[in-house]
């Protein structure tokens, strides 16, 4: 599997490059702002949106093999940062600088009443924080092939982060050749008392 996540990575950053120079960059409050036939480009989803929607988006565009680079974010914290969500089998955050200096507003929901669209170099910087945050926050696993199913679920969800497919061909790299791990590591999704 490391063979392939070297292309893969270089297919996924045609897909960002094409998104980040085509221009249009939209700001997605509520499905009503997505548009009926979505265009290459930047979409920033924010509240009420939340980032399960971003994913559906995302999702959507690639079916529709439309390059878009989706941003979701949560309200603006105390410290007056924006927290960035990724939705997959794992959900991760970082928090960024919003694009430019606001107040804090605690009577709206995104916490600032932001509507403008942030720039594309705000949109790269963003993308390569969230995934830095994913992997960081990544558990000391025990056996090899759990760290390449950690790194497969963060690409899962954050699948424009160019280091992740990096790090996942090392840690495929590290798997190969060891001894199948013995027992099950995690609950599944169905067996998780706590989920849904």
């Amino acid at each position: 599997m490391a063979r392939i996540c070297l292309p893969l990575q270089e297919a996924r950053r045609q897909v960002r490059m094409m998104a980040l120079d085509s221009g249009p960059r939209l700001l997605i409050e509520r499905g009503v702002d997505v548009p009926k036939t979505l265009e290459a480009g930047l979409y920033l989803v924010q509240p009420p949106m939340i980032g399960a929607e971003a994913r559906s988006l995302r999702e959507h565009a690639a079916r529709q093999q439309v390059p878009v680079l989706v941003i979701c974010r949560e309200p603006m914290t105390r410290d007056g940062l924006w927290p960035l969500v990724a939705v997959g089998p794992r959900i991760f955050r970082a928090k960024v600088k919003p694009p430019e200096q606001m107040e804090r507003v605690e009577d709206h929901v995104t916490k600032d009443r932001y509507r403008g669209v942030p720039t594309a170099s705000w949109f790269e910087s963003s993308a390569e924080a969230l995934g830095d945050s994913g992997f960081s926050g990544l558990p000391d696993v025990e056996h090899p092939d759990y760290r390449v199913d950690d790194l497969l679920d963060l690409l899962d969800a954050h699948p424009m982060h160019e280091k992740l497919h990096q790090w996942l061909a090392e840690a495929c790299r590290d798997a190969e050749g060891t001894a199948a791990p013995t027992g099950e590591r995690r609950l599944g999704f169905g067996d998780d008392p706590f989920g849904f």
